[in-house]
């Protein structure tokens, strides 16, 4: 019997030594930046029937020592309150079904 306790507690031992190792060898310490190396090759092929997008200044970034833009928000007029539509069926008010 107790031989069956060191030979468990042996193999839960190799075990967790085991996944210990697994999971350190699957951690880098250095991350993967060969993203930044990486070359555009050609223009994105767009299908015949899609319509390439055409490109705006109004959307381009702004360098971050340029001046900020502020363009004024405009509301809409205020317009009279809202007044439910009246629905046929005399006069009341209530409902009828």
């Amino acid at each position: 019997m107790k031989r069956e306790k060191i030979g468990s507690s042996t193999l839960l031992a190799a075990v967790a030594l085991s996944l210990g190792a697994l999971l350190l060898n699957g951690c880098s310490t250095t991350p993967d930046e060969s993203y930044k190396e990486s070359k555009m090759t050609r223009p994105l092929d767009y299908p015949p029937d899609l319509v390439a997008p055409t490109l705006s200044e109004r959307f381009s970034v702004p360098s971050p020592d340029a001046e900020p833009v502020t363009t004024p928000i405009t509301l809409p007029a205020p317009s009279a309150p809202h007044q439910p539509a009246s629905r046929g069926g005399g006069g009341g008010g209530g409902h009828s079904h």
